[in-house]
């Protein structure tokens, strides 16, 4: 079968589903080939994944991952604002705030997350710099996500299959199809997800990805490369959204919301301790406008995605610079340190 997988890579055509599943298959076991599962990566790279590819190998790793309780959430919309990371850029943990306000709106929030691949302060770390335990039992996530409408799903945690192919990705060095599954992995499934990626040519991709598996989502990426919307330049947003699975493509900006932009290093990050400041400031009112900004784009563009749920968004700039107002109205109401506290309180 690896002849045939490496055959149609090398002649840039698109793996069947037997291929891919052949593959994934043999690559999240202990037995898994280095050398085969290195040339793998780099030539699927090479090729480009396509959208079905994607989403076929998400299955595969969703399958092999640890369960995740879904009756208590059948009857609600549930969002993750997990990104792909990557981008370079170091700002803060942007996609993290915008859980918490999305839980301030009673929206439940199963974010998925990992600790720092190329950042100083990943979602893992920075929570746990705030004294959030982020590999509790399953019992203590399930309340959190319920009384706070909030919880962290630990990628390591939940996804023991993927430490075989680790070390492969280590020695490679280079951003593989696995950089951009991450977000899409969560095994919770929630219903709707902001994604950021910060690779241009896949974004599109994983938002056809989406579709394909019937999730309401927005995948974001500033001209700049940041993996959400930038308050710096211009941000493409792809849209999957209506129940044909189509995907449409917007471009938007700061001026979409009312705003001039800001340079990032506004909203630069550090060490998780730093970023972890950044938080419980939002969470008490007192961040930058700037900083208070960056969160509420991103947040509203997760919220008219849960919108979507219940009645079609005919114009999608209009329905963002009003949920754009109303979450910074949230931000300065206090329900967002409120959230957190309850969420300290049940995920410890």
């Amino acid at each position: 079968m690896w002849s045939a997988i490496f055959s149609t890579l090398n002649a840039k055509s698109e793996l069947s589903i037997e291929q891919i599943d052949f593959a994934f298959e043999q690559m999240l076991t202990e037995n898994a080939d280095p050398i085969q599962v290195r040339q793998f990566l780099e030539a699927l790279k090479d090729k480009g994944e396509s959208a079905t590819e994607i989403r076929r190998a998400t299955e595969i790793i969703l399958s092999k991952s640890l369960d995740f309780p879904k009756d208590p959430f059948q009857d609600r919309i549930t969002i993750d604002t997990c990104g792909t990371g990557g981008d370079g850029l170091h700002t803060l943990n942007i996609s993290t705030m915008v859980a918490l306000v999305v839980a301030s709106t009673g929206t439940t929030v199963l974010k998925h997350g990992n600790r720092a691949a190329s950042s100083r302060s990943g979602s893992a770390d920075v929570l746990e710099a705030l004294g959030i335990n982020i590999n509790p039992s399953l019992p203590t996530l399930v309340e959190s996500a319920l009384q706070a409408r909030i919880a962290f799903l630990f990628a390591q945690a939940f996804h023991p299959a993927l430490k075989f192919v680790a070390p492969i990705r280590r020695e490679i060095g280079t951003r593989t199809i696995f950089n951009y599954l991450g977000p899409l992995v969560n095994p919770a499934r929630p219903t709707t997800q902001i994604v950021g990626v910060s690779e241009k040519n896949l974004a599109g991709v994983v938002a056809e990805s989406l579709a394909q598996r019937g999730v309401r989502a927005i995948v974001l990426r500033g001209l700049d490369g940041l993996d959400e919307i930038s308050i710096a330049t211009p941000t493409d947003v792809w849209i999957a959204m209506s129940t044909d699975q189509t995907v449409k493509h917007f471009q938007i900006s700061p001026q979409t919301f009312g705003e001039k932009p800001q340079p990032l290093e506004k909203i630069q990050g550090g060490e998780p301790h730093e970023n972890a400041q950044a938080i419980l400031d939002l969470a008490g009112g007192r961040s930058s406008d700037v900083i208070a900004s960056a969160v509420a784009m991103n947040a509203a563009c997760a919220l008219v995605a849960i919108d979507s749920h219940s009645s079609p968004i005919d114009d999608f700039e209009v329905a963002l610079l009003q949920r754009y107002q109303d979450v910074l109205k949230i931000i300065h109401s206090g329900a967002v340190g409120e959230t957190l506290e309850l969420w300290r309180e049940l995920q410890r």
